[in-house]
């Protein structure tokens, strides 16, 4: 409101610029001040370059400083604005405007305003010797104003005088993109669809903010290389400098069966908006250290046929993003923003409590919701984050601990930290480890890297001068109060602040760099990718890490429970239709319970309940009052005869008519309740019975029931004599998070069992060293399903190297007898029979599989994702769907064995290769499949030589674009839909 008023107080003493045309001259009109020449009355500025050009504010023009010549204008609290303006526009003209600023006054800023629009920049890029700045802004009109003219002035906000000098506008012709001869992504909309996008983009203009559900987008098709696909596309950005000019931003989602790089849906922006390279590298950096971050590279645009030049094109956040990173499907997260943005756009952002009435939703909610394992895993992953949220666990507690470590110090030596502010932070729930990975996203903005701390490790604050309050990214400080995340946190500092690392990035990405650069010149002429940004980082990060070592060494953490969330006493927004509505959260608790929570700083009635969001169809016979928002919530329960037939809520604000209606969600608020911290809670290592512990050892031995769960902490090496046998019942499980060893002996080997069948497994994970099982039975165990905590083997590896020879594992009661994930393995002369579903299954390995059997596999006895793996001289028997099983770009070299009486002998699938040598299979009903399963892959490879065959009723059945290389011989795929037959 205050900018507003400034700007009208203007209009009583600016002139008109004249001269407008719509001729080619019209780009070449300069309207310039540089304060020098004023009129005989001492209230206008005349420009030097063209007399016709007149500025208001002589009055206040200085000796004090000058840029060049003699004189500037001194803008101060008494006189905050001046050199005034008004020039005749059009719709979708383009400006450019710059000036010289001299003073301290961080809000020195250019005003462009009219009764339609209102916009100002203070943004510096460009320093001289004696302390001047030059600030710029580039000017678009919007598609909504009405106005045939705009007032460009400055204006100074602080009581600090500020020196402005040498004020030029500049009319810009339309930006003529350059014609790329890499590989273009092309879009196609037809006229009614485009009309529908650029309605949109008016009305964004309007609010001053883009706003965006389902029906935003419309259809269109893309093109790359010899791919079509059909596609939804809307506008994408929440700020409107993603809708200038031309180049508008865009999210694309593509139709069932298709994907584009291996994404069904990413956005494209202009490359500007994330600085450029510099996002781009960050991105490569976290790929090499396995952290999570979205697939994001440069691909030149057309739309319609048009040029749109270079954009950068980045992945949404679907299941792809973690499966891509070699990760189990799991929900991802975030903070709602809605009520952030719309906070912003009222100008009300310190009068709402934005950041407490965030809820933690997921991705591809109607997906999360309908698939009762990934709610389930939400559920879990929600309290997770809300721990996060208010600070209420460990660092160790919420996340995996050494992955958030190494986020932070990439982070820190990028000056990443955009991402850190609450509503650009993103987290995976590892399903396995039930913790929460972050995933890295918006790391910069279009004014470049943003230095929110005052020195290079962001982790080395004074905590009693850090402000106790939600400032954006007060949860990321609470951080630190972790002594094992600190500890990862300064290793990682080391590595990836080392000179030799920094190089080897150079090294490995120059040339990717350079190339890049150059196709960002041909539209951004004066760009050049400054190296010494990582370089400067880095040099500073191992310049503060001794006295931060020291200080850490001393027991300086920054202590637990010292920050947490303070709200101001009193919220008092002004009254405002778009604000309620994402202030009120409703949550479904029981089946006959609902839960409101009001965080809108006044008084709220609610009216009603009902299953159409427009009908109130269950009124209150009496209003259901709930007290305003200050300092903390405060909310009620309604009970209901059955919540799951109510879909929305309806409220009116104190004192006023008004209704508004809420959907309600579907699931509870979130609580502190994790599971797996419920179970190492309970889990007392010292008081039990079934184990010695001997310095750093825990030793099984002998014949023992264990009907309580073992969890093993990280720190011990884990040792079963041989001749234990070990009987979990009752549900009971085993858990270790260091190595163990199973040390059994041929005549007397180690027995590991659950004689009712009911054990939950046995667990491996993140194991910091290589365990060995020697001479062991695993019988009868089933998997992990505590309370929403599921996994899929009975026997679990997970990041966890494993060396088994001379085992056994026989009659599982779950998915797999034998589940390793991310891990390197080596399993010799092992048996496996009578399995319930897959006999081995393993993800994202690399490994070997020797001399083993498979006999009586209700599934597949053999089943590899996104791995490397040999298979050498093992016998498969009577499986009932595949014997070896290859997917997600798995590559697997199989000799030496033999597949009998298996429905499929050998598939491979999703871009996977499998490599067969001197192999035989008999007695199957599909020899040799290959075929593509998920649309985010490619097709399949099979290559056999002197492969031996037998009683195949199909020998084989190969995709079309999908190949087999049958004994030296060539056959091409042929056929139509394979995965439809199989699944």
């Amino acid at each position: 409101a205050r900018h507003f008023k400034s700007a009208m107080q203007l209009s009583n003493f600016t002139l008109v610029a004249e001269n407008y045309n719509n001729s080619k001259n019209d780009y070449e009109k300069v309207y310039f001040c540089d304060a020098e020449k004023i009129d005989a009355d001492n209230n206008f500025f005349i420009s030097t370059t063209d007399f016709s050009c007149s500025f208001k504010g002589a009055e206040l023009r200085s000796k004090k400083h000058s840029f060049s010549g003699k004189y500037s204008i001194e803008l101060n609290e008494k006189h905050k604005s001046g050199m005034s303006i008004k020039i005749k526009i059009k719709n979708e003209e383009h400006y450019k405007i710059t000036v010289w600023r001299y003073g301290d006054a961080k809000k020195g800023k250019i005003v462009a305003s009219n009764k339609d629009f209102w916009f100002c920049s203070s943004t510096s890029h460009i320093k001289d010797s004696l302390g001047w700045k030059k600030i710029s802004y580039d000017l678009y009109i919007p598609p909504h104003n009405t106005l045939k003219t705009v007032r460009i002035y400055l204006m100074n906000e602080e009581p600090n005088s500020v020196f402005f000098d040498d004020l030029t506008i500049k009319k810009i012709p339309p930006t003529v993109y350059p014609e790329y001869k890499q590989e273009a992504l092309r879009i196609f909309i037809d006229e009614a669809e485009m009309a529908k996008l650029i309605e949109k983009r008016k009305i964004a203009f309007k609010k001053k903010i883009l706003m965006t559900d389902d029906d935003s987008y419309v259809k269109g098709i893309i093109f790359h290389k010899d791919q079509d696909m059909k596609v939804k596309i809307r506008l994408k950005g929440d700020w409107l400098d993603h809708l200038q000019g031309e180049k508008w931003s865009f999210r694309i989602k593509i139709s069932k069966g298709g994907t584009w790089k291996g994404m069904r849906s990413f956005s494209v922006q202009n490359p500007e908006s994330r600085h450029f390279i510099d996002e781009w590298l960050l991105h490569k950096i976290l790929h090499k250290e396995d952290i999570l971050t979205t697939r994001y590279d440069f691909v030149p645009i057309y739309l319609n046929n048009k040029s749109l030049g270079l954009y950068v094109y980045e992945e949404h956040f679907e299941k792809q993003l973690v499966e891509s990173k070699k990760r189990r499907e799991g929900p991802i997260l975030k903070f709602s923003e809605n009520q952030f943005w719309m906070s912003r756009v009222s100008k009300q952002e310190d009068s709402l409590a934005q950041y407490e009435s965030a809820e933690i939703i997921p991705f591809k909610m109607a997906k999360t919701i309908e698939e009762p394992d990934l709610f389930s895993k939400f559920i879990i992953a929600q309290n997770l984050l809300y721990q996060h949220k208010y600070c209420l666990s460990s660092a160790s507690e919420i996340f995996d601990v050494e992955k958030l470590a190494k986020y932070m110090a990439i982070i820190d030596i990028a000056k990443a930290y955009h991402a850190l502010i609450w509503h650009n932070q993103r987290f995976y729930f590892n399903p396995i480890l039930c913790k929460l990975e972050p995933i890295v996203y918006d790391s910069y903005t279009g004014d470049g890297v943003l230095l929110w701390t005052n020195h290079f490790i962001f982790g080395n604050f004074n905590p009693e001068k850090q402000t106790p309050k939600n400032n954006g990214y007060f949860n990321m400080f609470f951080l630190f109060g972790d002594s094992t995340f600190v500890d990862y946190y300064i290793k990682y500092l080391k590595k990836y602040s080392a000179e030799s690392y920094i190089d080897s990035i150079f090294a490995e990405y120059n040339e990717q760099i350079n190339t890049y650069e150059k196709m960002i010149q041909q539209e951004y002429t004066d760009y050049k990718y400054n190296y010494n940004f990582l370089k400067t980082n880095t040099q500073g990060v191992r310049k503060e890490l001794p006295r931060y070592e020291e200080k850490i060494a001393q027991g300086n953490y920054f202590k637990i429970n010292t920050l947490i969330p303070k709200s101001k006493n009193n919220y008092n927004a002004e009254y405002n239709l778009i604000l309620p509505e994402l202030f009120v959260k409703s949550y479904i608790q029981n089946n006959t319970e609902i839960k409101v929570v009001n965080y809108y700083p006044a008084n709220i009635k609610i009216i009603g309940l009902s299953i159409d969001e427009k009908i109130i169809s269950n009124p209150f016979k009496e209003k259901i009052s709930i007290q305003s928002f200050n300092k903390s919530k405060h909310d009620t329960i309604l009970k209901t005869d059955n919540s799951s037939d109510i879909k929305y809520l309806s409220f009116l604000v104190d004192g006023q008519e008004d209704i508004f209606t809420i959907r309600i969600n579907t699931w509870n608020e979130p609580s502190i309740y994790v599971p797996q911290q419920e179970l190492v809670a309970k889990n007392n290592l010292l008081d039990n019975k079934y184990f010695q512990i001997l310095d750093n050892k825990i030793i099984f031995s002998g014949k023992q029931t264990i009907t309580e769960n073992i969890i093993i902490p990280i720190g011990y090496k884990v040792i079963f004599n041989a001749g234990a046998e070990i009987d979990f019942q009752y549900n009971s499980f085993f858990i270790s998070y260091s190595p163990i060893f199973i040390k059994g002996e041929p005549d007397n080997k180690v027995i590991i069992k659950s004689s009712d069948g009911t054990a939950m497994g046995f667990t491996v994970l993140q194991a910091t060293e290589k365990s060995i099982i020697e001479n062991a039975d695993f019988i009868k165990l089933n998997t992990l399903d505590y309370r929403g905590w599921t996994l899929t083997g009975a026997v679990n590896f997970y990041e966890s190297d494993v060396e088994i020879s001379n085992t056994k594992f026989a009659d599982n009661r779950c998915e797999d007898a034998l589940n390793i994930i991310r891990s390197n393995f080596f399993v010799n002369n092992c048996e496996f029979s009578n399995i319930f579903s897959d006999a081995f299954d393993s993800d994202f390995c690399t490994g070997k599989i020797t001399n083993s059997n498979f006999t009586n596999i209700s599934n597949d006895a053999i089943d590899f994702s996104g791995s490397e793996i040999d298979i050498i001289d093992c016998y498969i028997d009577n499986v009932g769907d595949k014997g070896i099983s290859g997917g997600e770009s798995s590559t697997l070299n199989v000799e030496g064995c033999t597949i009998d009486n298996s429905k499929i002998g050998i598939a491979s699938k999703d871009n996977s290769t499998i490599d067969v040598k001197n192999c035989e299979i008999k007695n199957c009903v599909f020899g040799l499949v290959a075929f593509q399963k998920k649309p985010e892959f490619g097709p399949a490879q099979i290559y056999t030589s002197d492969l031996k065959w037998d009683n195949i009723i199909n020998l084989f059945l190969i995709e079309k674009k999908s190949f087999l290389q049958l004994n030296r011989r060539d056959k091409l795929g042929t056929e139509k839909n394979v995965a439809k037959r199989f699944y």
